[in-house]
Order: structure tokens, then C-alpha cells, then sequence
């Protein structure tokens, strides 16, 4: 069940730790920033230790695409 209200999109993960289960995304401004950090610019938080503070960001642009940028030191996305 989802009680986080409305998102505009969902990711699915297909491998690792959180197989099968999915992310519920909200497009902000900025771009969405995946990481398993505290920090003020980290907009969705995954719990794992294998995930760096900053992992990932997902921008959409006004050309209506999805651009995933890796954030990650260890170049694993």
C-alpha cells in the first residue's frame, strides 16, 4: 500500500538488495537526488550502506527527457 499520496513516477529495481520493490519519485526543480545520506540536497533517501551520501540524480528537462547522472565515487550506478 502507498500512503505517501500522489508521485510522478516509479522506478523499479531489477537486481541487488531491493529486487522487485520500487521507488516512488516526485519531480523537483533541481533534479532528484538518490543517496543514502542526511544531506539537505538528498531528496530520496535509500537505507543501505552500499549506497554512497549522493548515488544518483535524475533530472527532466523542459525537452521532456529524463536525464540519470552518477554520482557515485566509485562510478557504480
Amino acid at each position: 500500500m502507498l500512503d505517501s499520496g500522489a508521485f510522478d513516477y516509479s522506478l523499479r529495481c531489477i537486481n541487488g538488495p531491493f529486487k522487485d520493490r520500487f521507488a516512488y519519485i516526485n519531480l523537483c526543480p533541481g533534479g532528484e537526488i538518490i543517496g543514502s545520506g542526511s544531506d539537505e540536497e538528498v531528496t530520496l533517501t535509500i537505507e543501505d550502506e552500499s549506497v554512497e551520501g549522493k548515488h544518483a540524480k535524475i533530472l527532466f528537462t523542459p525537452e521532456y527527457q529524463y536525464i540519470l547522472s552518477n554520482l557515485s565515487t566509485s562510478g557504480n550506478l
